[in-house]
């Protein structure tokens, strides 16, 4: 049986522990708002500067970068354990796929 999704209540608290670690591996790759896409939901991190750092929910404008995985593959990111480039989709990307 599929592992029971978290409540909205705990929601905010894991995006917690993904968007601290996952923002620091993702410096240096893409700048701007960047949405994480979890089979539990949406939360964004903001690259480069700016506050506030993460947030619930879809990133607050247009993103300048999306990665879509699964909580582990994202915990595997934010640890080191697996490249970000691997789920990384930014403007660059749709660039290439579209020549």
């Amino acid at each position: 049986a599929p592992a029971p999704r978290p409540s909205a209540a705990a929601r905010p608290a894991r995006e917690n522990w993904f968007a601290v670690p996952l923002a620091r591996r993702l410096e240096g790759l893409v700048e701007g708002l960047v949405e994480v896409h979890l089979d539990e939901g949406v939360f964004h991190v903001r690259i480069g500067g700016g506050e506030p750092l993460y947030g619930d929910g879809p990133a607050p404008g247009a993103p300048d970068a999306v990665l879509t995985m699964s909580p582990g593959d994202c915990l595997a990111v934010a640890g080191g354990e697996l490249p970000a480039e691997k789920f990384l989709l930014t403007s660059r990307a749709h660039e290439h796929a579209d020549s």
